[in-house]
């Protein structure tokens, strides 16, 4: 059967996705997401409703843009240093992950920087509070590992023409992602997370789930439908 450059394209895009195993019990890019599905994604169920190939186009969309920030920034006469996909951990709360960037300004000022890409459509959403509970555990998490102060930028990236926006992650989102933590270690440590509320997330006009439930790969599992 001949094959054509998209469908050997979309055959890695599946298997790097598969080829990813969590470094972690709790993952930063879920953090600010649905408990019930981080528990999935951290006891290693078996996912009920598989990436659709678009989603998967999605996230590499992400990895591109986030490569040539890399490639443009690295070297930038702005900055005294910038690492790139540094990983971070906090051992005692069994999470890990890792940050697109980790600067520091010619003024000594450090800061953990996370990339997100957007479609227009969505520019009017951001900032996100998942993305902000994200970046602002990337910058605990790397404060207690070098024993410096790190703040946490969030830069989005419009995907239709790559305009930015960037975003300040104050310090109470610390407080939230922290918060998230002890309740993932401690009351839902060994019991099932509640459901996102149906009434919120599932279209009274269509049936359809909304984000996130609807792009969840545990959807049939959780909501047995």
């Amino acid at each position: 059967m001949k094959k054509l450059v998209g469908d050997l394209y979309q055959h890695e895009l599946v298997k790097a996705r598969k080829d990813r195993p969590g470094k972690a019990k709790w993952r930063g890019s879920l953090l600010g997401g649905c408990m019930r599905q981080q528990v999935y994604y951290a006891n290693n169920e078996p996912v009920s409703n598989p990436r659709s190939e678009d989603v998967l186009r999605i996230f590499e969309r992400g990895n591109i843009i986030g490569t040539s920030l890399n490639d443009r920034l690295k070297n930038s006469e702005f900055l005294k240093s910038y690492e790139d996909e540094v990983p971070l951990a906090i051992p005692e709360l069994y999470f890990a992950g890792n940050a697109d960037a980790v600067v520091t300004w010619m003024d000594d000022t450090k800061e953990v920087w996370e990339y997100k890409s957007v479609k227009a459509f969505a520019w009017k959403y951001i900032p996100k509070p998942e993305h902000q509970v994200q970046a602002a555990i990337y910058a605990e998490a790397i404060s207690r590992m070098r024993g410096e102060r790190h703040g946490a930028r969030l830069v989005y990236v419009r995907a239709d023409d790559l305009a930015t926006s960037e975003f300040i992650v104050e310090d109470e989102w610390r407080e939230k992602a922290l918060s998230i933590l002890a309740l993932l270690n401690g009351e839902y440590r060994d019991t099932l997370p509640p459901a996102l509320p149906e009434e919120e997330f599932k279209s009274e006009k269509t049936g359809e789930w909304k984000f996130p439930c609807g792009h969840c790969e545990y959807l049939t599992k959780c909501r047995g439908e």
